[in-house]
């Protein structure tokens, strides 16, 4: 599959459908794509469009699935300790195609 951004999106839009299209301002975390999801959707990025994430910085962007565990507590508490960047549809378009440059 050649890689664009309307491929990107429309490989979200098939892989997570929802009543709303993934557009580029699409914030990942926003969709519910966190934690295990996250890692399956990089390792299904990677095997489509042939790019490598071995060197991203998932902890930058996403929990792991004890982190959910631990902001889902934290949200009952209203401490948050730990700041993640978005990471929008556009963002991941933008590091995927350094990789493949």
């Amino acid at each position: 599959m050649d890689f664009t951004i309307e491929n990107l999106t429309h490989f979200l839009d098939c892989k997570y459908p929802n009543e709303k299209p993934f557009l580029g301002e699409t914030e990942l975390r926003a969709k519910n794509i966190d934690g295990d999801t996250a890692i399956d959707l990089l390792w299904s990025l990677e095997r489509n469009f042939e790019v490598s994430f071995k060197n991203f910085d998932f902890h930058r962007f996403f929990h792991e699935e004890i982190g959910i565990m631990r902001y889902l507590s934290w949200f009952r508490n209203k401490k948050n300790t730990e700041q993640y960047e978005s990471l929008t549809v556009n963002r991941l378009y933008w590091y995927m195609k350094q990789l493949q440059n």
